[in-house]
């Protein structure tokens, strides 16, 4: 009779409530589960940017130090050194893949793509450095392998 109403509305107000817990319970794990996706995301992008500005530093001032230790020494393991990691290495050429890896366009992207522009521009320095150092010297350009020779050749003084 009446008891068995009260408890028959009970159950169902409480199955409404359990029902009102589980879709609020549904609603907060899809929005904790996007959250992680874009923190996971930000972390990978975070790695990224970090690995590509490593590897331009890296590029970047081995290029740097092999020049300069070129122009100090003129022993030529130095120009070599230069050329290996300006072709065969890659380092920078590296960052750059990583960069084109990450679909977004950030304030760190256009930086480290600016501070790739601004090596490039320091390794036509370096170049006309060399070939300086080649000519005031009166090296001999037939002992230079020819890909070297043809690369300092396409940046004259």
């Amino acid at each position: 009779s009446n008891l068995e109403k009260f408890i028959s509305f009970c159950v169902v107000i409480a199955g409404f409530i359990w029902l009102i817990l589980g879709a609020l319970l549904i609603q907060n794990t899809i929005h904790v589960f996007r959250d992680y996706t874009r923190v996971e995301l930000a972390q990978q992008h975070y790695y990224d940017y970090s690995e590509a500005a490593r590897l331009l530093r890296l590029g970047s001032d081995t290029l740097t130090e092999q020049a300069r230790l070129y122009a100090v020494t003129f022993d030529l393991r130095y120009l070599l050194g230069y050329f290996r990691e300006k072709n065969t290495d890659h380092h920078r050429e590296q960052a750059i893949n990583i960069l084109g890896e990450i679909p977004e366009s950030t304030e760190t992207k256009r930086l480290i793509i600016k501070a790739v522009t601004a090596s490039r521009t320091l390794e036509y320095t370096e170049y006309r450095s060399m070939n300086l150092i080649i000519t005031a010297n009166g090296y001999d350009r037939s002992i230079l392998p020819k890909e070297i020779e043809k690369q300092l050749s396409s940046n004259p003084l």
